[in-house]
């Protein structure tokens, strides 16, 4: 036995009483104008004859049928044209939301491969590396620090700790820890991001400015990561700044199911229009010396957290980052995407 679903009833039914909304409203103005027109004519005297007799109960027939016809005519028309156009709007929203979600299947793939691809690789190379490590530093003690050997030496420690940095950070994104959800403050989270980074922004002349909305609601979430995702946001922005200029930061209650929003502005150049899609790739970067994995490090912990996140930038304008997050609803903790 087949159950109906209650949503496709309702719409079946809305579709039905507007159907009849239209027809009636056809036959009532068809027919109205059916009777106007008869007796209009009959008042400028207009005598409707057949064979030498008046035939008024026929012709009046006549014209409210033709009329009343005309009127469910027209209204069948404009009942299928708006049932079209709706139907034109629902599979465009139906294509987009297909397009999103394919998208996100790809992305969700391709990080997926990604991860275990870094992972191994990272494991091969980190070995090789430390005993690259160790060799440069003990041949780097045997000469003298003005000799270009040590200087050499040098050169080649802190790239391979610039490689670790990398390694380092291929293998957090590889292996994203499952969240703890427990109930967090998001103020207290920025206001300890502001503080961790404030000295080495003042140092480049970078003013943070941080906006906390007096009473926010908390949220459930795994305070490490959300605190690891706001310092990724602010690196970031000084990046973008390089020297001077200003990072404002603002938390604010949030409408709908994402009952907390933090947002993180910068006064820099801004990501022209054509790479904003980009930006949530792995390795994808504008930096020589960046990794490409910050953000996607980001999305990845928002995305975890049931939360959402966009950005607005415009080139010259600067760069804003908005997270929204689900309010904490008593001992209750959403499940890990």
């Amino acid at each position: 036995m087949e159950l109906a679903h209650p949503g496709r009833t309702m719409e079946k039914g809305k579709k039905c009483a507007f159907g009849i909304q239209y027809c009636t409203w056809g036959i009532v103005l068809g027919a109205s104008a059916g009777a106007i027109d008869f007796f209009t004519a009959r008042w400028l005297g207009f005598r409707h004859l057949w064979n030498g007799h008046e035939v008024p109960a026929v012709v009046f027939a006549w014209v409210m049928v033709t009329w009343t016809a005309i009127g469910y005519l027209l209204a069948m028309f404009f009942e299928r044209r708006q049932l079209a156009r709706e139907a034109a709007e629902i599979i465009a929203d139906q294509y987009e939301k297909l397009v999103e979600s394919q998208n996100q299947l790809l992305r969700s793939a391709k990080l997926a491969a990604l991860g275990e691809l870094s992972a191994s690789m990272a494991h091969e190379i980190r070995n090789p590396l430390g005993i690259i490590r160790s060799s440069a530093a003990l041949v780097r003690d045997s000469f003298a620090e003005d000799d270009p050997n040590h200087k050499a030496c040098v050169f080649i420690t802190e790239e391979i700790d610039r490689l670790n940095g990398l390694i380092t950070s291929l293998l957090r994104f590889a292996r994203a820890k499952e969240p703890v959800f427990r109930a967090a403050d998001l103020n207290g989270i920025l206001a300890r991001s502001a503080d961790f980074v404030g000295g080495e922004l003042r140092k480049r002349g970078i003013e943070l400015v941080c906006h906390l909305h007096p009473g926010l609601p908390s949220t459930t979430v795994d305070e490490d990561q959300i605190y690891q995702a706001v310092l990724e946001l602010f690196l970031n922005a000084s990046h973008a700044l390089g020297s001077g200029g200003r990072i404002v930061a603002r938390t604010a209650p949030a409408p709908g199911p994402h009952a907390v929003a933090l947002s993180i502005s910068d006064s820099g150049p801004g990501i022209p229009a054509e790479n904003l899609d980009r930006i949530w790739d792995p390795f994808y970067t504008t930096r020589p010396e960046g990794t490409g994995l910050g953000l996607s490090v980001v999305k990845q912990i928002v995305e975890r957290h049931h939360g959402e996140i966009r950005v607005d930038s415009k080139p010259g304008a600067g760069t804003t980052f908005h997270i929204s997050l689900p309010a904490s609803s008593g001992d209750e903790m959403p499940a890990a995407a």
